[in-house]
């Protein structure tokens, strides 16, 4: 009997970030459809969450091997070099040495040496060579914002290259890209994957070609999670309830707002303030003009990303307060895909926010502060053909009075924009599933 495929999958999980968790619970669900008896192993830095998250074996990721000084000698010799050095360069040196130590390591495992490596190190490089797919779920983890990512991902395709494993990337935001070695470095190492797939229509493609890359197969399709199942849960249903009930003062169905904010300060800048009273301002027109009720929906609860914070800064500044509440509860992937869903409205950020609410149907309005962030949402409206969802202005240049004008225009269109999103999530979510496909066919030897 042939043993059943055997995937590895990386991505940017493990961080208690709500898309980046549901991505990747996606890919599994539609593996597991197509190959039951598939062996699936998860790179992550956090092994024990995404275990109990996902369910599936998990192993560390590189990041502590590439980024961490863990041993009692490396932590000295950081001291040492640091009364010297700036931080920054000690860190860039050591991971570039690493990076080259597990290519050489590659290459002498693959000639069937026995290869000097640390343990985790070495467990990754097994489940690179004994995998028949590396498949790399979607999310931003090429491009010079996240450069611990670019690296560690870079050196995991390259790896995969050179053990004859092919590697896929699913659902990416590419770019951008702020150096020229970043882009040497990503023709170097995506030139021999086997399929690329992407979430925008056309700018991550762009930034791809620059970079010198067009081998592999590339499609703009849709972000993983478009086929996520939602979960109508009783905590989910306890927040529609509160809505319902809170709104029922005037006789009528409720209007349901969901609003969304980045909690993630180095993203926020200098404008966290200025987007708690832009918010707040908004919101309680909303409670007046529209009569609605606002649920103030997270979708990232890492200690330095969560996003609860804010929505609560965001509460404490309306005037109308009761007519609110901050969702503070962990909802998973699939229920927080549902809570959205339940809304009329949705305004916010955050980029999965905006991809549930358009997946469930729900007109939306999404605006970001930095570039990486606009790319992504500017992206996702363009994929709907609804340039008119995205707000293309940084918190630092918007008026409360240029969000309510988008959110009057949005709600004036809400029906034809329903419609829209109902007929083009079923076309997005096929279009996703290219990738799901060419793994489980390379996974069955085609």
């Amino acid at each position: 009997m042939p043993r059943p495929g055997r995937v590895l999958i990386t991505g940017g999980f493990g961080y208690d970030d709500i898309g980046d968790e549901a991505m990747p619970m996606a890919v599994v669900r539609n593996l597991r459809e197509r190959l039951p008896d598939l062996e699936i192993i998860m790179l992550s830095p956090n092994v024990a969450n995404t275990e109990a998250v996902h369910r599936e074996r998990s192993i560390s990721d590189l990041s502590g091997y590439m980024y961490g000084w863990s041993s009692p000698v490396g932590t000295l010799i950081q001291r040492v070099l640091s009364k010297a050095l700036p931080s920054t360069r000690i860190s860039s040196a050591r991971s570039a040495l690493r990076f080259s130590s597990f290519l050489a390591c590659t290459v002498l495992a693959r000639a069937g040496m026995k290869v000097p490596m640390q343990r985790d190190a070495l467990a990754v490089l097994g489940a690179i060579r004994g995998a028949d797919v590396l498949f790399n779920v979607g999310g931003g983890n090429i491009n010079s914002v996240i450069r611990t990512e670019l690296y560690q991902k870079s050196l995991l395709h390259l790896a995969a290259r050179l053990s004859g494993v092919p590697s896929i990337l699913s659902g990416q935001t590419i770019g951008p890209f702020e150096r020229y070695w970043h882009k040497l470095l990503v023709r170097f190492c995506l030139g021999g994957v086997d399929t690329v797939t992407l979430r925008d229509a056309g700018e991550s493609r762009a930034r791809l070609a620059e970079a010198g890359v067009h081998k592999p197969v590339m499609i703009d399709t849709a972000d993983d999670a478009i086929t996520l199942a939602p979960t109508r849960s009783d905590r989910v249903g306890a927040y529609v309830d509160w809505a319902r009930v809170t709104g029922a003062g005037s006789g009528l169905r409720p209007y349901i707002a969901a609003l969304n904010a980045n909690g993630y300060v180095a993203a926020m800048g200098e404008e966290l303030d200025a987007a708690v009273g832009l918010l707040a301002d908004v919101a309680d027109r909303l409670v007046v003009e529209a009569g609605a009720v606002v649920l103030l929906v997270p979708t990232d609860y890492g200690s330095s990303s969560d996003d609860r914070p804010l929505l609560r800064r965001v509460q404490k500044s309306m005037a109308h307060d009761a007519a609110a509440l901050v969702v503070e509860e962990s909802l998973d992937p699939s229920e927080l895909r549902s809570l959205v869903g339940a809304a009329d409205l949705a305004l916010g950020s955050r980029y999965h926010f905006a991809v549930f609410a358009a997946a469930e149907g729900v007109p939306f309005v999404a605006f970001a502060n930095t570039e990486y962030q606009r790319t992504k949402l500017r992206g996702l409206a363009a994929l709907y053909g609804l340039p008119l969802c995205y707000l293309d202005q940084t918190v630092s240049d918007m008026t409360a009075d240029d969000l309510r004008d988008r959110l009057r225009v949005v709600m004036g269109a809400a029906a034809d924009i329903r419609q829209t999103l109902h007929d083009m999530t079923p076309v997005l979510a096929k279009r996703s599933l290219v990738t799901i496909e060419r793994a489980a066919a390379l996974m069955r030897g085609q």
